[in-house]
C-alpha cells in the first residue's frame, strides 16, 4: 500500500473467525518502503457480514412459503391476523388462534432448529452450490463463520431437499 493505512474489519470484534478463513492481505507499510521482505497480515471477514439480513430472511421465507396464505405446520389454519402475519415474516414465533401451538416460518421445514443468521444461511446454500468447482467445505465454512461438519450437513439437506 502506498499510505500508512492499514485495513481492518470494524466486525471483526464481533464475528470471530475459525481457522482458515479467506484472508486478503495488505502489506506492512515499513516492508513496502523497501526495509525488508514483504510481510502480509491477513484480514479475516465473514461473507454472511456483508449480507442484509433482512433481505436475506425475507428471499429464504419467501422460497418456502410461496403460496399467498401462510398456514399454521400443525393444523393447517390460515394465518389471517395482520400480527401474526408480519411476526411469521420477521421470523418470530407465531400462535396459531386455531389450536393455540406455536411455531415459526421455518416450522416444519428442513430449516427447522437451525440456529444460524438467514445472512449465514443465504450465503451458506450459494457457497454449496459451487461445492463441484474448486471451492473446498473448508473454505466455505471459514467464509461462512460455521464448521466444515456445518457445511457437509447442509449440503446434504439441500441435496434431500431439492429432490422433495
Amino acid at each position: 500500500m502506498e499510505n500508512n493505512e492499514n485495513i481492518t474489519n470494524p466486525d471483526a470484534s464481533k464475528k470471530p473467525m475459525g481457522e482458515g478463513a479467506i484472508t486478503p492481505t495488505t502489506e506492512n507499510s515499513a516492508n513496502s518502503a523497501g526495509l525488508g521482505a514483504t510481510a502480509a497480515r491477513p484480514i479475516e471477514y465473514s461473507l454472511a457480514s456483508f449480507v442484509n439480513e433482512a433481505a436475506a430472511r425475507e428471499y429464504i421465507l419467501r422460497q418456502l412459503h410461496p403460496l399467498p396464505q401462510q398456514r399454521c405446520p400443525s393444523c393447517g389454519a390460515v394465518i389471517a391476523d395482520e400480527t401474526t402475519q408480519r411476526n411469521f415474516w420477521k421470523g418470530r414465533r407465531c400462535a396459531c388462534k386455531a389450536c393455540g401451538r406455536w411455531f415459526s416460518a421455518t416450522s416444519g421445514t428442513y430449516l427447522q432448529g437451525t440456529q444460524m443468521s438467514f445472512a449465514q444461511l443465504l450465503v451458506l446454500f450459494n457457497l454449496c452450490e459451487l461445492l463441484t468447482g474448486d471451492i473446498t467445505p473448508g473454505r466455505i465454512a471459514s467464509s461462512v463463520g460455521v464448521s466444515i461438519d456445518t457445511v457437509r450437513i447442509w449440503k446434504t439437506r439441500l441435496k434431500a431437499a431439492a429432490h422433495e
